[in-house]
């Protein structure tokens, strides 16, 4: 049996029933090659000499705004109001790069979501079929090792009766039963475990640990008492700030200080 490649078309996939859904998927994989080239841009990102050109001067005007903010002082009228003009002037600028930005990425970022479309449904089945597969391969590998388990509990609970009863033939002076009770008890320890999962390359089973939250309310207690560590506890930042928004200094929650902070704003210049 040979694998098909991904852009080879089945043969005789027409006629024969068992490879239609072979000849399916090879009508997609030509579909998506086929829009790929009807859009020869696709992929290709095209910056000219004039984007490059108007990307360094802005970076220059923006260095000189940058610098020219970070030296500044605001300790007068005048201060504020030159503050001011450089303020509604670097929104300009940002608002002028966006636009640009926009204009040269917007069709790039269409054609990404033309292809992740088109690429989406086989790897959502894929997806589907690669949890399945795991799903089924780790409930056999499961039973296999609780197997395993259970065989190696009986096997040790055997070595234990053979060993007392080599103790007690040993008490009765019977020296060579009792030898004869310890090698088959040594033998039931070593020998190979008969539930053996094949060999499978490249698969395998390993155990790990997870958690689930059963009960929020306990978990707080815990950590209200010193039982827990405060780690695990993680204040919810969007919920707090939209309450503090809606409710300035008249929010009010133990271990939460609200304070007033000064914003400006500015128009675009």
């Amino acid at each position: 049996m040979r694998w098909l490649g991904m852009f080879d078309r089945p043969r005789d996939s027409r006629n024969n029933t068992g490879n239609s859904r072979l000849y399916a998927a090879w009508e997609a994989r030509m579909g998506i090659v086929m829009a790929i080239k009807e859009d020869p841009s696709v992929g290709e990102i095209d910056i000219d000499e004039s984007i490059n050109r108007a990307v360094e001067d802005a970076t220059r005007e923006a260095l000189e705004y940058e610098g020219s903010a970070e030296a500044f002082s605001v300790v007068s009228d005048t201060d504020y109001k030159a503050a001011g003009k450089d303020l509604k002037a670097v929104k300009g600028m940002i608002k002028k790069i966006e636009k640009e930005r926009s204009r040269i990425t917007s069709p790039l970022l269409e054609k990404k979501r033309f292809i992740d479309s088109l690429f989406g449904r086989p790897l959502g089945l894929l997806a589907k079929a690669e949890l399945a597969l795991k799903e089924k391969i780790g409930k056999y590998l499961e039973e296999i090792a609780q197997a395993r388990e259970k065989e190696g509990e009986e096997r040790r609970a055997a070595a234990a009766r053979l060993a007392r009863e080599a103790e007690r033939a040993d008490g009765k002076g019977k020296g060579e039963v009792a030898a004869v009770k310890r090698a088959a008890a040594a033998a039931v320890i070593s020998a190979p475990l008969v539930a053996e999962a094949p060999d499978v390359k490249g698969v395998s089973l390993y155990f790990g640990w997870d958690f689930e939250v059963v009960s929020l309310e306990e978990l707080v207690k815990a950590v209200a008492r010193g039982g827990a560590p405060f780690c695990l506890l993680q204040p919810n930042d969007t919920e707090i700030r939209k309450r503090v928004r809606a409710l300035g200094d008249g929010f009010a929650v133990p271990g939460i200080v609200v304070h007033k902070k000064s914003i400006v704003r500015a128009a675009k210049g």
